[in-house]
């Protein structure tokens, strides 16, 4: 189906409506802490949108899509491990909690508090290089979506994508954390309606008993089995376990809603929460996946193209555009997200402490957005040159470990251990980052993924652990291998006992899985748009009164002094 005249009708009319929603934001922006974290009013349903919103682009769809066609129903591991991991912080606390009690606006700021200057400064060196690298991939590969379902010529598209990221940075700029909101709200509600006409038509045009049997027979066990699949073993469940912790607590466009929240006990409900979202966020992807490969009979070149390619043939005029429109809506979010959470740690983590002076609330927002420009230049000029060696999802996890590693174990020692100190910070921050750098120059990136990202992780621990005791000499080294070794312990017991052959038991254990995570998506995002529409109203009331606030402020002094 070619994208036709109604079609660009209902995607212009969409960019139009979200760039007035964005800029309409920047009314209510008097301070930092309304740029940053919109004076820390968000609720619980209208969190659980802008963080899901920020965290679903085009390219998730793209990489969850491509894991599918290569790895079958197996790749639904890898939706419910983070599903899991949000639960449990959200049920727990870990962390989330104690960084909202100490209203922070970005996580090396507590660093500074903890450990000193120079950690902050590193930690802020380090997500910026993660993060732009992580974010610089975006463009390119959302245009080769764009370029697929509308037609647009190759040559054009990412000028577009540059026209689309202008867009963003307008808003963004203008509004901060408050325009993210607003615009994430739209755009959520959107997108939701774009999953949920993508899964339709994969039931409609392909059905499940194809996708089944494509994969046995194109796959075989190994599409079914997570253990036996070389790309799924224990060292995948690890990794993936500690990473997502890490990018739960650590990651800065996450943390920015754990700052932007009303309160400890709101965060918590948040995240807890957002894991049964983000159940809908993997599945249903991985589940497009495997209905390209059932549709085109594993006839597809390139698999990372297979999902658009099925859009392309199987959608109707106007659903197409207004599943575009919601892919659309979803890589906004992202981009806005993510300039904003970046930008304010490049800002507020390395160019303000280098500084050395404090600067004026008015000189602060240039910095601010100023970053974000630059941020934003990067990113475009990253996205035209790099080519991804391999599976994108697991660059992406490569290039947010630069980072995520030596942070999440600075955080945890910061916040549990009173033993941490900044010997230990430096040194978790310097091996997690090194070690995840082989990646990057080793032959065969592909084959070591694992292997180096648990290596990150064991090296970042032990840099906080063996520089803390260097600089302390304590003895809660021997605690802490013990609780490490049993942890271990009981990951290999639980892999060992999940051992099974039965092809007919993984296909039964998949499909339950994902017609739970279609209902619990379905339901749970009505819910939340519902209820967070009167959250946004509320939300707003309380930021029209601190202009008010702060223009009778302004006139009682200039009357003061005359």
């Amino acid at each position: 189906m070619n994208f036709s005249v109604v079609d660009w009708t209902i995607l212009i009319v969409f960019l139009v409506a979200n760039l007035y929603a964005g800029i309409y934001g920047r009314r209510f922006v008097k301070n930092s802490a309304d740029f940053l974290v919109a004076s820390r009013s968000m609720g619980l349903h209208v969190g659980m949108i802008s963080l899901v919103a920020t965290e679903i682009g085009i390219i998730t769809y793209m990489y969850y899509a491509e894991m599918g066609v290569m790895y079958g129903f197996t790749a639904f591991l890898a939706g419910l491990i983070p599903a899991a991991m949000y639960i449990l912080v959200g049920r727990t606390g870990f962390v989330i909690k104690r960084c909202r009690e100490l209203e922070l606006t970005t996580i090396p700021q507590f660093f500074e508090a903890r450990y000193g200057r120079d950690v902050r400064v590193l930690a802020g060196v380090l997500m910026a290089v993660g993060g732009a690298l992580n974010f610089g991939v975006f463009p390119a590969i959302e245009a080769t979506f764009l370029n697929i379902v509308t037609g647009i010529p190759l040559e054009y598209l990412l000028w577009t994508m540059v026209l689309l990221m202008a867009l963003v940075l307008v808003y963004t700029a203008m509004g901060g954390m408050i325009s993210v909101i607003l615009t994430g709200y739209v755009q959520y509600t959107l997108l939701v309606i774009a999953m949920i006409i993508i899964t339709i038509y994969c039931f409609t045009s392909v059905g499940v008993s194809q996708m089944v049997t494509t994969v046995t027979e194109r796959i075989g066990p190994e599409g079914f089995n997570p253990a036996a699949h070389p790309s799924f073993g224990w060292k995948f469940v690890i990794w993936q376990s500690l990473s997502w912790l890490a990018i739960i607590t650590a990651w800065a466009p996450v943390a920015a809603r754990t700052f932007a929240s009303e309160s400890p006990s709101v965060v918590k409900r948040i995240f807890a929460w957002t894991g049964l979202l983000f159940l809908g966020r993997a599945i249903l992807p991985f589940l497009w996946g495997i209905a390209a490969l059932a549709y085109f009979q594993g006839e597809t070149a390139v698999p990372i193209q297979a999902m658009p390619e099925f859009l392309h043939s199987v959608l109707p005029m106007g659903l197409l555009g207004l599943v575009v429109a919601g892919m659309l809506a979803a890589s906004m979010s992202t981009y806005s997200g993510y300039l904003l959470a970046w930008g304010s740690i490049i800002s507020q983590d390395v160019v303000l402490p280098l500084v050395g002076r404090p600067l004026k609330p008015r000189h602060q927002l240039y910095v601010h957005k100023a970053t974000v420009l630059c941020l934003t230049v990067f990113i475009v000029g990253w996205g035209l040159f790099y080519v991804i060696p391999g599976a994108t999802y697991f660059y992406l996890q490569m290039t947010a470990n630069l980072f995520l590693a030596g942070t999440f174990w600075t955080l945890v020692g910061g916040i549990y251990w009173k033993g941490a100190n900044r010997l230990g910070a430096l040194c978790s921050l310097v091996l997690g980052g090194s070690a995840t750098f082989l990646y990057f120059v080793v032959q065969d990136p592909v084959a070591w993924t694992e292997t180096i990202g648990v290596l990150s992780y064991v090296a970042a621990f032990a840099g906080m652990v063996i520089g803390s005791v260097f600089a302390r000499m304590t003895s809660a080294v021997e605690r802490i291998l013990l609780l490490t070794g049993l942890a271990a312990t009981a990951v290999v017991a639980v892999l060992g006992a999940g051992q099974s052959d039965s092809l007919a038991m993984w296909q039964f254990v998949w499909l339950g899985v994902l017609f739970s995570t279609g209902l619990l998506f379905v339901s749970l995002s009505a819910y939340a748009v519902i209820k967070g529409f009167s959250e946004i109203q509320y939300m707003f009331r309380l930021l029209v009164r601190g202009v008010e606030q702060s223009a009778a402020q302004e006139t009682l002094e200039k009357e003061t002094r005359h």
